[in-house]
Protein backbone atom coordinates (compact mmCIF):
# COMPACT_ATOMS: atom_id res chain seq x y z
CA UNK A 1 0.00 0.00 0.00
CA UNK A 2 0.81 3.50 -0.74
CA UNK A 3 1.83 5.81 2.38
CA UNK A 4 0.06 9.39 2.43
CA UNK A 5 3.19 11.17 4.66
CA UNK A 6 3.02 14.09 2.52
CA UNK A 7 0.64 15.90 0.85
CA UNK A 8 1.89 17.64 -3.04
CA UNK A 9 -0.08 20.76 -4.49
CA UNK A 10 -2.53 19.77 -6.91
CA UNK A 11 -1.78 19.59 -11.09
CA UNK A 12 -3.71 19.45 -14.02
CA UNK A 13 -2.04 15.95 -14.44
CA UNK A 14 -2.97 14.51 -11.09
CA UNK A 15 -6.55 15.86 -11.50
CA UNK A 16 -7.26 14.37 -14.97
CA UNK A 17 -5.94 11.15 -13.20
CA UNK A 18 -8.18 11.73 -10.75
CA UNK A 19 -10.94 12.44 -12.76
CA UNK A 20 -10.22 8.84 -14.85
CA UNK A 21 -10.04 7.07 -11.60
CA UNK A 22 -13.72 8.89 -10.55
CA UNK A 23 -14.91 6.98 -13.74
CA UNK A 24 -13.51 3.90 -13.13
CA UNK A 25 -15.27 3.84 -10.00
CA UNK A 26 -18.59 4.47 -11.44
CA UNK A 27 -18.44 1.77 -13.84
CA UNK A 28 -18.25 -0.56 -10.73
CA UNK A 29 -21.45 0.84 -9.63
CA UNK A 30 -20.15 2.89 -7.14
CA UNK A 31 -22.52 6.15 -5.80
CA UNK A 32 -23.81 8.25 -4.04
CA UNK A 33 -27.49 8.89 -3.08
CA UNK A 34 -27.92 12.57 -2.00
CA UNK A 35 -30.15 12.57 2.00
CA UNK A 36 -30.39 16.16 1.60
CA UNK A 37 -32.66 16.80 4.84
CA UNK A 38 -31.79 14.01 6.63
CA UNK A 39 -30.50 13.25 10.16
CA UNK A 40 -27.81 11.44 10.89
CA UNK A 41 -27.08 8.89 13.39
CA UNK A 42 -25.20 11.23 15.76
CA UNK A 43 -25.13 8.18 18.72
CA UNK A 44 -22.71 6.50 16.46
CA UNK A 45 -19.40 5.18 18.92
CA UNK A 46 -15.83 5.60 17.07
CA UNK A 47 -12.39 6.68 18.10
CA UNK A 48 -10.75 9.31 17.57
CA UNK A 49 -7.02 9.54 15.96
CA UNK A 50 -6.05 9.78 19.69
CA UNK A 51 -7.55 6.80 20.66
CA UNK A 52 -10.02 8.09 22.39
CA UNK A 53 -13.79 6.87 22.21
CA UNK A 54 -15.95 9.40 20.73
CA UNK A 55 -19.39 9.75 19.56
CA UNK A 56 -20.24 11.78 16.23
CA UNK A 57 -22.82 13.17 17.97
CA UNK A 58 -19.49 15.19 20.27
CA UNK A 59 -19.09 17.20 17.38
CA UNK A 60 -22.61 18.77 17.04
CA UNK A 61 -24.60 20.60 18.50
CA UNK A 62 -21.78 23.63 18.58
CA UNK A 63 -23.48 26.11 16.78
CA UNK A 64 -21.40 25.98 13.63
CA UNK A 65 -21.73 23.17 10.74
CA UNK A 66 -19.72 19.96 10.24
CA UNK A 67 -18.16 18.95 7.45
CA UNK A 68 -17.63 15.25 6.47
CA UNK A 69 -15.65 13.46 4.31
CA UNK A 70 -14.98 9.52 4.25
CA UNK A 71 -11.60 8.71 3.03
CA UNK A 72 -8.55 6.19 4.34
CA UNK A 73 -5.10 6.35 5.27
CA UNK A 74 -4.04 3.84 2.68
CA UNK A 75 -6.03 4.66 -0.33
CA UNK A 76 -4.04 4.41 -3.60
CA UNK A 77 -4.95 8.00 -4.72
CA UNK A 78 -8.75 9.23 -4.80
CA UNK A 79 -7.88 10.19 -1.37
CA UNK A 80 -4.49 12.08 -0.93
CA UNK A 81 -6.30 14.07 -4.03
CA UNK A 82 -9.55 14.86 -2.57
CA UNK A 83 -8.03 16.53 0.38
CA UNK A 84 -5.23 18.13 -1.10
CA UNK A 85 -7.94 19.89 -2.82
CA UNK A 86 -10.00 20.22 -0.22
CA UNK A 87 -6.95 21.65 1.99
CA UNK A 88 -6.25 24.18 -1.18
CA UNK A 89 -9.63 25.86 -0.72
CA UNK A 90 -9.15 25.95 3.03
CA UNK A 91 -5.79 27.57 2.81
CA UNK A 92 -8.03 30.21 1.35
CA UNK A 93 -11.11 30.10 3.05
CA UNK A 94 -12.28 33.63 4.37
CA UNK A 95 -13.66 31.28 8.09
CA UNK A 96 -12.00 29.87 10.94
CA UNK A 97 -11.50 26.29 11.73
CA UNK A 98 -13.07 25.57 14.97
CA UNK A 99 -15.38 28.38 15.60
CA UNK A 100 -17.01 28.58 11.90
CA UNK A 101 -16.82 24.94 11.53
CA UNK A 102 -15.22 21.93 12.23
CA UNK A 103 -14.56 18.70 9.88
CA UNK A 104 -14.98 14.89 10.74
CA UNK A 105 -12.91 12.48 8.77
CA UNK A 106 -14.03 8.71 8.94
CA UNK A 107 -12.13 5.70 7.63
CA UNK A 108 -13.81 3.49 5.54
CA UNK A 109 -11.09 0.77 6.23
CA UNK A 110 -12.56 -0.81 9.83
CA UNK A 111 -8.87 -1.75 10.14
CA UNK A 112 -7.17 1.16 9.90
CA UNK A 113 -4.47 1.82 12.97
CA UNK A 114 -3.87 4.58 15.21
CA UNK A 115 -0.76 5.28 13.65
CA UNK A 116 -1.91 5.23 10.11
CA UNK A 117 -4.37 7.58 10.86
CA UNK A 118 -2.01 9.63 13.41
CA UNK A 119 0.64 10.07 9.88
CA UNK A 120 -2.10 11.14 7.70
CA UNK A 121 -3.63 13.67 9.82
CA UNK A 122 -0.14 15.23 10.39
CA UNK A 123 0.86 15.47 6.71
CA UNK A 124 -2.73 16.97 5.90
CA UNK A 125 -2.61 19.56 8.86
CA UNK A 126 1.15 20.13 7.61
CA UNK A 127 0.40 21.17 4.27
CA UNK A 128 -2.61 23.31 5.74
CA UNK A 129 -0.98 25.26 7.76
CA UNK A 130 -3.47 26.86 10.54
CA UNK A 131 -2.63 25.94 14.12
CA UNK A 132 -6.42 25.98 14.34
CA UNK A 133 -6.37 22.81 12.63
CA UNK A 134 -5.07 20.27 15.18
CA UNK A 135 -8.30 20.27 17.37
CA UNK A 136 -10.52 21.34 14.53
CA UNK A 137 -10.24 18.97 11.92
CA UNK A 138 -11.24 15.13 13.74
CA UNK A 139 -10.08 11.60 12.40
CA UNK A 140 -12.17 8.58 13.46
CA UNK A 141 -11.95 5.14 12.86
CA UNK A 142 -14.11 2.03 13.47
CA UNK A 143 -14.40 0.70 17.32
CA UNK A 144 -13.35 -2.80 17.42
CA UNK A 145 -16.16 -3.80 18.44
CA UNK A 146 -18.43 -1.40 16.47
CA UNK A 147 -16.90 -1.91 12.67
CA UNK A 148 -20.21 -2.25 11.34
CA UNK A 149 -20.70 1.87 12.71
CA UNK A 150 -18.57 2.77 9.62
CA UNK A 151 -21.22 1.11 6.83
CA UNK A 152 -24.14 2.82 8.97
CA UNK A 153 -22.27 6.39 8.60
CA UNK A 154 -22.07 5.87 5.24
CA UNK A 155 -25.60 4.45 4.32
CA UNK A 156 -27.02 7.53 6.45
CA UNK A 157 -24.97 9.71 4.50
CA UNK A 158 -25.92 7.83 1.11
CA UNK A 159 -22.24 7.21 0.12
CA UNK A 160 -21.87 3.84 -1.42
CA UNK A 161 -18.02 2.43 -1.88
CA UNK A 162 -17.27 -1.35 -1.73
CA UNK A 163 -14.29 -3.16 -0.77
CA UNK A 164 -11.96 -5.27 -3.55
CA UNK A 165 -11.06 -8.51 -2.69
CA UNK A 166 -7.80 -9.04 -4.35
CA UNK A 167 -6.07 -5.49 -3.45
CA UNK A 168 -8.48 -4.68 -0.03
CA UNK A 169 -8.69 -1.28 -1.53
CA UNK A 170 -11.88 0.85 -1.87
CA UNK A 171 -13.57 1.90 -4.04
CA UNK A 172 -15.19 5.41 -3.87
CA UNK A 173 -16.38 8.65 -4.71
CA UNK A 174 -14.74 12.09 -3.89
CA UNK A 175 -17.17 13.99 -2.15
CA UNK A 176 -17.14 16.63 0.82
CA UNK A 177 -20.58 16.69 2.82
CA UNK A 178 -22.27 19.27 4.93
CA UNK A 179 -24.12 19.34 8.12
CA UNK A 180 -26.34 21.50 10.06
CA UNK A 181 -25.09 22.17 13.97
CA UNK A 182 -27.90 19.69 14.80
CA UNK A 183 -26.73 17.02 12.24
CA UNK A 184 -28.77 17.49 9.35
CA UNK A 185 -27.56 16.90 5.68
CA UNK A 186 -27.74 20.51 4.09
CA UNK A 187 -25.10 19.72 0.90
CA UNK A 188 -22.76 17.58 -1.67
CA UNK A 189 -19.91 18.58 -2.81
CA UNK A 190 -18.14 16.42 -5.36
CA UNK A 191 -14.61 16.21 -7.20
CA UNK A 192 -11.15 17.36 -5.82
CA UNK A 193 -11.58 20.77 -6.71
CA UNK A 194 -13.34 23.11 -4.30
CA UNK A 195 -13.31 26.76 -5.37
CA UNK A 196 -13.35 28.68 -1.85
CA UNK A 197 -16.45 30.44 -2.82
CA UNK A 198 -18.43 27.67 -3.33
CA UNK A 199 -16.90 26.01 -0.04
CA UNK A 200 -17.57 28.98 1.96
CA UNK A 201 -21.44 29.28 1.03
CA UNK A 202 -21.98 26.05 1.68
CA UNK A 203 -20.93 26.49 4.91
CA UNK A 204 -22.33 29.63 5.57
CA UNK A 205 -25.78 27.77 4.38
CA UNK A 206 -25.34 24.58 6.77
CA UNK A 207 -24.74 27.56 9.63
CA UNK A 208 -28.58 28.53 9.38
CA UNK A 209 -27.22 32.02 9.60
CA UNK A 210 -24.76 31.84 12.84
CA UNK A 211 -21.68 31.51 10.39
CA UNK A 212 -20.46 34.01 7.65
CA UNK A 213 -20.74 37.68 7.03
CA UNK A 214 -23.97 39.65 6.27
CA UNK A 215 -22.51 40.01 2.75
CA UNK A 216 -22.41 36.01 2.39
CA UNK A 217 -26.36 36.07 3.51
CA UNK A 218 -27.55 38.34 1.05
CA UNK A 219 -25.76 36.47 -1.78
CA UNK A 220 -27.23 33.27 -0.53
CA UNK A 221 -30.60 34.70 -0.75
CA UNK A 222 -30.13 35.68 -3.99
CA UNK A 223 -28.41 32.57 -5.00
CA UNK A 224 -28.90 29.19 -5.08
CA UNK A 225 -26.61 26.17 -5.46
CA UNK A 226 -26.51 24.21 -8.76
CA UNK A 227 -25.56 20.38 -8.47
CA UNK A 228 -24.87 20.15 -12.07
CA UNK A 229 -22.26 22.87 -12.09
CA UNK A 230 -21.03 22.70 -8.57
CA UNK A 231 -21.57 26.57 -7.80
CA UNK A 232 -24.09 29.15 -6.40
CA UNK A 233 -25.89 30.56 -9.29
CA UNK A 234 -28.47 33.40 -9.24
CA UNK A 235 -32.02 31.95 -8.02
CA UNK A 236 -34.11 33.59 -10.82
CA UNK A 237 -37.24 34.21 -9.13
CA UNK A 238 -35.45 35.60 -5.93
CA UNK A 239 -33.82 38.38 -8.66
CA UNK A 240 -37.21 38.93 -10.40
CA UNK A 241 -39.05 39.46 -6.67
CA UNK A 242 -36.35 41.82 -6.12
CA UNK A 243 -36.72 43.41 -8.97
CA UNK A 244 -40.29 43.55 -8.46
CA UNK A 245 -39.66 45.52 -5.06
CA UNK A 246 -37.57 47.56 -6.44
CA UNK A 247 -39.48 49.04 -8.66
CA UNK A 248 -42.66 49.76 -6.65
CA UNK A 249 -40.54 51.52 -4.33
CA UNK A 250 -39.23 53.44 -7.26
CA UNK A 251 -42.77 54.00 -8.47
CA UNK A 252 -44.13 54.80 -5.25
CA UNK A 253 -41.09 57.01 -4.75
CA UNK A 254 -42.42 59.12 -8.14
CA UNK A 255 -46.16 58.74 -7.37
CA UNK A 256 -45.56 60.62 -3.70
CA UNK A 257 -42.73 63.05 -4.99
CA UNK A 258 -45.43 64.15 -7.76
CA UNK A 259 -47.80 64.63 -5.14
CA UNK A 260 -46.10 66.60 -2.64
CA UNK A 261 -44.30 69.07 -5.92
CA UNK A 262 -48.16 69.59 -6.54
CA UNK A 263 -49.26 70.32 -3.37
CA UNK A 264 -46.49 72.82 -2.93
CA UNK A 265 -47.40 74.67 -6.23
CA UNK A 266 -50.78 74.86 -5.36
CA UNK A 267 -49.91 76.51 -1.77
CA UNK A 268 -47.69 79.38 -3.45
CA UNK A 269 -50.61 80.02 -6.85
CA UNK A 270 -52.20 83.21 -6.16
CA UNK A 271 -55.96 83.20 -6.20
Amino acid sequence: MALLLTVAPLTLAGAATAQQNVEAEMSKGVKIVEKLGDKLPLDLQFIDDRGRPTKLGDFFGKGHPVILTMNYADCPMLCKLQLTGFIDALKDLKLAAGQDFEVVTVSLDPEETRMRAQDVKRAHLASWGDARGESAWHWLRATPGEKGNVKLLADALGFGYRKDPKTGDYSHLACLMLASPEGVITRYLYGIQFPESTLRLSIVEAGRGEVGSTADKVFLWCFSYDSETGRYTPALWRLMRIGGLLTVAFLAFLFFGFRKRSAAERAVRPD
